[in-house]
């Protein structure tokens, strides 16, 4: 049994590049629009944002406004 990781990136980060945030090989990787900084990509736990998403090898999907926070509960 491998390890499943997801990375998060957001275009509004402010110290780590969208790019650079979901560069790697993680099985599920999520850009999110601007709105979430740096920090909120790792504490927020609620709500709905603008992101599209990429599942393994796939392509990316297309920008969505029903994601929820990376950090749901």
């Amino acid at each position: 049994m491998g390890t499943d990781r997801t990375t998060v990136s957001s275009y509004h980060d402010g110290i780590v590049s969208e790019a650079s945030g979901v560069a790697g090989n993680a099985e599920h990787e999520m850009k999110y629009s601007a709105g979430l900084s740096h920090n909120e990509l790792r504490t927020v736990t609620s709500g709905y944002h603008r992101a599209r998403k990429k599942e393994g090898s796939g392509s990316w999907g297309a920008w969505g406004n029903g994601y929820g926070s990376p950090r749901r509960r």
